[in-house]
């Protein structure tokens, strides 16, 4: 009777020979294990009874009496596999069978060549992760030193770049490149290789890829997915509901590349695959706004409103503004919103500096829709149209200061406001404004 033999090599992991028994008893045994190449276990197996594998069916189907098994190895679980099987060929009272013996054995040698094919790839993530933060404060210092030795040519090339750089990964995955760009600040918009990506399989597939967007490069314990959006299911049906989900957003992001891998599970953790080419518009934002703040503090002023500028353009909104009734988008939303903030009082300011007072009063009026009680941003806003000769806006906005603080606050302008609005009035009022002296009007 023929049987199938597979000869597995740890090094290549794949199956050089198969013979079928014809009358179909297919099953595993080992009938030897040997070095050849030194420092590489090669083993081989015969079909017997006690374990069948069927031909193409290397994991289990969904719904298979394996299905959490195979998670566990398809989580990365290599540890504890191996610790079972330690715990298997020291207590198991069926291993004088050899064939169970050598089988254990190796699970063994598979489990451990798994676990270094893990190692390798974390290496290899975490090396090009550095790689790309380096490259990134290299260049920021060669730029400082091209402006040093007067590269004007290199400096103006410099800031026509445009605000969404061309990729921010250095591998790609295998197949068609993937290119995803997220808009999170106002309307919530996904694009695909530049193409809308308009049709989802399902609402909740949606609301977790916006959470892992939340998230983004941060592995996300599926236990924390079933909270936040299955809180009032038992276990199982919350996870029957994870699966089906994640299965309807991996379905929507494979149309522009059906052979990636786009949310993978590892750890038992979901998170979006690195090797993506993926733009965030509110990681873009908060970048421009960290690097306006440090090229003000450098005292290049002209930089720090490039980049502030950059960062004011991108937020069209707040964050996730369609789920604002989503405990988890608070924390994020809040950070953001304060963060704009800051960045566009220091870009008024600056414009201030530089004389440029009708963009300086754009600004303090996007300030003041969202914050009417900014009493700093009312000055700046009456000094401004002062600036421009606008006398009667001076009193009016100054008017309009003392509403918002009686209504909202209960509290009347500081002495500081009354005294600038008092020299108004009088006529006496002198400034000086981006380093120019002028007569109130």
């Amino acid at each position: 009777m023929e049987v199938e033999v597979f000869q597995l090599q740890l090094e290549e992991l794949q199956l050089e020979k198969m013979i079928y028994d014809p009358r179909g008893n297919r099953f595993l045994n080992i009938i030897s294990a040997f070095n050849i190449s030194g420092n590489r276990p090669m083993v081989v197996l015969r079909k017997r009874r006690g374990m069948m594998i069927k031909k193409n069916e290397t994991t289990p189907q969904n719904g298979s009496q394996h299905s959490r098994l195979w998670r566990l190895i398809e989580a990365g679980q290599y540890d504890q596999i191996a610790e079972f099987l330690k715990e298997k060929l020291l207590a198991d009272p069926q291993i004088n069978d050899q064939a169970l013996f050598d089988t254990l054995a190796a699970a063994q040698l598979t489990c451990w060549a798994c676990r270094q094919c893990q190692l390798e790839i974390e290496r290899y993530q975490q090396a090009a992760k550095e790689a790309v933060d380096r490259r990134e404060e290299l260049s920021r210092q060669l730029y400082a030193m091209l402006v040093y030795i007067g590269g004007d040519a290199l400096a103006e090339a410099k800031r026509e770049q445009p605000v969404r750089p061309a990729s921010q990964k250095v591998a790609e995955p295998q197949g068609a490149a993937v290119s995803l760009s997220v808009y999170s600040l106002g309307s919530f918009r996904v694009f695909q290789n530049d193409q809308p990506i308009t049709e989802w399989s399902s609402l909740k597939a949606r609301s977790i890829f916006k959470y892992l967007i939340t998230h983004s490069g941060t592995a996300v314990a599926k236990d924390i997915l079933m909270d936040v959006f299955w809180p009032d299911s038992d276990l199982e049906a919350a996870r029957r509901n994870l699966h089906q989900a994640i299965y309807s957003l991996r379905q929507t992001l494979k149309q522009g590349c059906p052979d990636c891998q786009p949310v993978p599970f590892e750890n038992d953790c979901y998170l979006l695959n690195p090797e993506l080419n993926l733009w965030i518009d509110y990681i873009e934002f908060e970048k421009h706004a960290k690097a306006g703040r440090q090229f003000e503090l450098a005292g290049d002023l002209a930089e720090a409103i490039r980049e502030y500028s950059r960062a004011e353009a991108l937020y069209q909104g707040d964050f996730l503004k369609e789920d604002l009734y989503e405990d988890w988008t608070n924390a994020q939303r809040t950070y953001l919103q304060s963060l704009y903030l800051d960045l566009v009082d220091c870009l008024s300011h600056a414009y201030v500096q530089q004389g440029k007072h009708a963009a300086a009063i754009k600004l303090c009026q996007k300030i003041l829709s969202r914050d009417d009680c900014h009493e700093e941003i009312h000055r700046r806003l009456i000094e401004c149209y002062l600036a421009q000769g606008q006398r009667s806006l001076a009193i009016r906005q100054y008017q309009h200061c003392v509403k918002a603080l009686r209504n909202e606050l209960d509290v009347a302008p500081s002495p500081e406001t009354q005294a600038l609005y008092q020299q108004i009035v009088n006529g006496t009022r002198t400034f000086v404004l981006a380093g120019l002296e002028a007569a109130a009007l």
